[in-house]
């Protein structure tokens, strides 16, 4: 065991295993870890671990001359350098954690504040003092007033030590500030990896799918501006230095560093998680956007009808379900199966596939859009009555073939029933439409009121319950929303429309909710969090819409209106139109994110699923 007596140079070094202690100045003691025996030439130099562990450096125990500066010490000083497990400043363990290091530094800037020498050292006579003793410091043979605040520094700096010790309560400064400047290089580096993740997690089509455009990049420039002032912050805290025994280090300054600091940390911890939080959220919507391109690029709705309609294909409910569904979410797809089911019953006459044809076009019938495009199909009535050719010669009669024929009687029946009702509505609607149009004088840059089948669907007329179409609704929400900016629209038509996105999005939500339950075990925590709040904001919306129709039925209960409905109603002021404007809006926006994740968990659905759900509904419908 050594002791250094003379004024030693410090130097950046490492950390090793313990061997001597020395003194650096009087009071101030060190460790020698480790002494470089196997230099020649220039300087042998030891590492050396300050008190407490916390200051580390490069220490010459040897001087140009070749002198040492150290002497044999008594073995019981080893006793002064015992190194407690975990340090603890002012009550608090020192810690990592941004929030557990930021009570450490407001603890500490208190404990500092409250001492009887730093009210002493910022009292505003101390610092005249000190200022006119400074001007006189020639005649009275010294700077006293540099003497007098280097002890009462001295002194305050001996409270953080819980031996009293000077030199150890700077130690445990420096041990807190060199803590700091480590947190400060991590959270940098945590911004640093949040903002690359962002950068890679922006896509256009997730943005676009969930009305979000310029958020991921609006997030990655947040993390990167808070990684710069992160890095500010860290240059420009005052760190420990060997000085210190020289100059002591000023404690209005070091609370003010401390008090900024901590302030600093706890602003930077928020950061992280908001930013983390909403990296989760991106990340489920890029996944969501992935599966949605997947499912989007999968096979068409007319190869699967092409696939279906093989004589050594078997067509079983989930087949049917999965091609009605890829057919009704695309009307370019809807289009092509409405013409290749015309072709097939225009020209098949043979019993299996024209029954085929048959089951895929009434589990169509339930489709608003679907059911106005066999309507409008020129050919499709005749078609649908073309019949079918009488059993051959050599096949025996059987009680199957009986029943399948029976089946196309009944499926033609039906079909031909429903696309009859939809052909008068639409023909009346054209009737009503001509007539209101003929009645009321034209007036330029008012739009023509949209068909009436919108409001007078077939399911209200016979009673049924109506199958929602979310882009047919779409579509009536659009017209309502440009007659609402013309000024006036049919009350009717509005009660109609608003009652109509209200049960389109509470359908909606109710499937989401029925799928989620049947998929609970496939979906991760992220994508059950987006669509918890996808329903959430569904539900609100839904709620203004409910509001909304409510208003619009008053007015139509107690307005004198014609039989034909044609009265017209339009919120009081120009912010309630702006109000519903903004309403229809985000139920368009909910309407759209609704029906993609309706899309995504329907093809995330097994086989298993879809055959149960199939079977369920057609036990319904027999």
């Amino acid at each position: 065991m050594c002791r250094v007596t003379h004024q030693a140079t410090m130097r950046t070094g490492q950390l090793v295993s313990s061997q001597w202690i020395c003194e650096l100045l009087p009071g101030a003691y060190v460790k020698i870890l480790e002494l470089d025996t196997h230099t020649t030439v220039g300087r042998q130099r030891a590492l050396v671990k300050a008190q407490l562990s916390y200051i580390k450096g490069w220490i010459s125990i040897r001087t140009a001359r070749g002198s040492y500066l150290v002497a044999r010490s008594a073995d019981d000083e080893r006793g002064l350098f015992d190194l407690p497990g975990s340090m603890h400043v002012c009550g608090c363990e020192m810690s990592a954690d941004p929030g557990g290091l930021a009570g450490v530094l407001r603890n500490l800037a208190c404990h500092i504040k409250r001492q009887p020498d730093f009210g002493t050292l910022t009292s505003a006579d101390f610092v005249m003092s000190q200022r006119l003793q400074s001007l006189f410091r020639l005649a009275s043979g010294g700077d006293t007033a540099s003497l007098d605040s280097q002890r009462l520094r001295w002194n305050l700096w001996a409270t953080l030590s819980p031996n009293r010790n000077s030199p150890e309560g700077l130690a445990i400064l420096a041990a807190v500030l060199l803590q700091i400047r480590e947190s400060l290089l991590e959270l940098d580096k945590v911004f640093m990896r949040l903002h690359e993740e962002f950068v890679c997690l922006e896509d256009t089509d997730a943005e676009v799918l969930f009305s979000a455009t310029g958020e991921t990049q609006a997030a990655a420039s947040r993390a990167k501006q808070i990684s710069e002032k992160c890095r500010r912050s860290q240059e420009t805290l005052g760190l420990p230095s060997s000085s210190w025994f020289d100059h002591l280090p000023n404690p209005v300054s070091v609370v003010s560093d401390l008090e900024s600091r901590e302030q600093a940390l706890l602003e930077f911890q928020s950061a992280v998680t908001k930013l983390t939080s909403q990296r989760r959220v991106l990340v489920a919507r890029v996944k969501a956007a992935v599966e949605a391109r997947a499912a989007t690029e999968a096979v068409s709705a007319a190869s699967l009808l092409a696939d279906a309609l093989r004589p050594d294909t078997r067509l079983d409910f989930p087949l049917v379900t999965e091609l009605c569904e890829r057919a009704t979410s695309d009307p370019a797809e809807l289009a092509e199966v409405v013409d290749a089911l015309s072709c097939i019953l225009d020209e098949s006459v043979q019993l299996q596939q024209r029954l085929k044809a048959l089951t895929v076009t009434n589990e169509l019938m339930y489709d608003d859009a679907a059911r106005q495009a066999f309507a409008q199909k020129p050919g499709f009535s005749s078609a649908l009555m073309h019949p079918i050719s009488s059993i051959p010669s050599d096949t025996c009669p059987s009680i199957a073939y009986d029943l399948a024929a029976a089946n196309v009687q009944l499926l033609t029946t039906e079909i031909a029933r429903r696309i009859s009702a939809e052909t008068n509505v639409s023909n009346s609607a054209c009737l009503a439409a001509a007539a209101a149009k003929a009645a009321a004088p034209p007036s330029p840059g008012v739009p023509k009121p949209w068909l009436a089948s919108v409001a007078h669907t077939p399911g209200r007329q016979t009673g049924q319950p109506e199958h929602l179409s979310w882009p047919h609704t779409r579509d009536a929400l659009n017209a309502l929303r440009a007659s609402l900016q013309s000024g006036s629209v049919s009350t009717r038509d509005a009660t109609s429309v608003l009652d109509r996105i209200y049960r389109c999005l509470d359908e909606a939500m109710r499937r989401i909710s029925q799928l989620r339950a049947s998929l609970d075990h496939t979906i991760s925590q992220d994508v059950g969090e987006l669509i918890e709040d996808l329903s959430l904001s569904a539900a609100r919306i839904n709620s203004s819409v409910l509001e909304w129709k409510c208003r619009a039925v008053d007015a139509l209960d107690t307005a004198d209106e014609y039989v034909d409905g044609t009265s017209q109603w339009s919120p009081s002021s120009r912010r309630q139109r702006r109000l519903l404007g903004k309403l229809l809006d985000r139920a368009e926006s909910i309407g759209d994110s609704l029906n993609a994740c309706l899309t995504i968990l329907l093809a995330r659905r097994s086989p298993t699923d879809v055959s149960q759900v199939a079977l369920a509904k057609g036990c319904q419908r027999f």
